[in-house]
């Protein structure tokens, strides 16, 4: 990998970090689009952090239902400072949409969420509540992730699964949904959720609220957000 590469990652991640993202990394993604060289295509993965005191009022979610909204706007604008950052160096592709990569791209070997590319970016682990831990913020994160075929410098994938035997997320799921089963995705072992549980929990609400709610009751419970040093300890 050449200078320029790690001059222009180094620059991406100025950027990304700068504009209020807490964690920032490159995943090499090309096999996931049928590439022979997985290099060829990278995800420029991130996470911007849920306020504390929003989580910590679940499951009255009044508050973060704004901030979620916030933060989705603060995503689009991340997007377009990096897409400019790009456009600078190289008139390189950039997407932020899954569907608009297909045609970009072209037909995925391998399904992939944004929660897999930032596996494949270094900045976590798909856990029991199906969302992606990190280990200084476990699940409060809302995630953000580019598209591109410039030239970059991965991150190392996180291979280890550090859910181990808690039950924390299970424990707290008024829907019963979160179930423990584990599968394998790609060469890394990730959680799935009953998500038909889940939806019905929620869809339930409408009739009370007038629209569904954030349970979010899985990311509150989650150690890693709570107490990531404690955490890691158990781990």
């Amino acid at each position: 990998m050449n200078v320029q590469s790690y001059k222009l990652t180094n620059e991406v991640k100025d950027v990304v970090l700068g504009a209020g993202a807490v964690v920032a990394g490159i995943g090499a993604v090309g096999r996931l689009l049928g590439r022979s060289r997985p290099e060829s295509i990278y995800s420029v993965s991130f996470g911007l952090k849920f306020p504390d005191q929003e989580i910590d009022e679940l499951p009255d979610d009044r508050k973060l239902m704004e901030v979620a909204s916030c933060l989705s706007m603060h995503t689009q604008g991340i997007y377009q400072q990096v897409q400019r950052v790009l456009e600078t160096h190289h008139p390189h592709v950039c997407v932020a949409r899954f569907d608009a990569a297909i045609p970009v791209f072209g037909v995925r070997s391998l399904d992939y969420t944004q929660k897999a590319l930032a596996v494949l970016s270094g900045l976590g682990w798909i856990g029991k509540s199906s969302l992606l831990i990190n280990r200084q913020y476990g699940p409060r994160l809302r995630l953000g992730t580019l598209l591109t075929d410039a030239s970059l410098v991965a991150d190392r994938p996180e291979t280890q699964n550090r859910c181990s035997g808690c039950l924390n997320c299970q424990k707290a799921c008024p829907a019963q949904a979160v179930a423990g089963r584990s599968e394998q995705w790609d060469r890394y072992k990730v959680y799935r959720v009953n998500h038909e549980k889940c939806q019905q929990h929620l869809a339930r609400n409408i009739s009370i609220k007038g629209r569904k709610d954030f349970c979010g009751l899985c990311m509150k419970a989650c150690p890693y957000g709570k107490n990531p040093q404690q955490a890691i300890v158990a781990a």
